[in-house]
């Protein structure tokens, strides 16, 4: 397809892209440096005496000057949004839930869960574990399959 070829043939941009290279090619408009001088020069009042309180503008020379100053050197970007993921995600939209049709779940040890717990003796580790179990079974539960892994995970 012509359309997606030319989408893979445009620059992409994310979080990472230098600031001034993102003002470069976005449209970046203020009302009072970029349009209210465009509606002083393209006003229309008659200087004939007591016809000057009607006001009219010349909105198609408007719309071009408007058009050809905020599009100028631009071009299409393709933008690059990494999913951020919020603690508590998973259980909000149901991963955890379903995570049994990915992931066959089995009970652990009384000695593998002591361990866990030896392991995570501070709040800090406690709170790095749940991000950590939360972006793996949003992974998990992202990649579409519903089949069941075989074997020990």
């Amino acid at each position: 397809n012509e359309n997606e070829e030319s989408m893979t043939e445009l620059p992409t941009m994310s979080y990472l892209t230098d600031e001034r290279i993102i003002r470069q090619q976005l449209i970046i408009y203020d009302r009072q440096r970029d349009f209210m001088p465009l509606l002083r020069m393209f006003s229309q009042q008659s200087l004939a005496f007591g016809q000057g309180a009607n006001l009219s503008y010349h909105l198609e020379a408007i719309e071009k000057t408007l058009a050809d100053s905020l599009l100028s050197g631009k071009t299409p970007v393709k933008i690059h949004v990494r999913h951020f993921q919020f603690r508590g995600d998973v259980k909000n939209t149901g991963h955890l839930k379903n995570l049994h049709l990915h992931v066959p779940q089995k009970t652990i040890s009384s000695y593998i869960l002591e361990s866990i717990w030896k392991e995570i003796d501070t709040r800090d580790r406690l709170m790095k574990l749940m991000t950590q179990i939360e972006m793996c079974i949003s992974f998990i539960c992202s990649t579409g399959t519903s089949t069941t892994l075989d074997g020990d995970i």
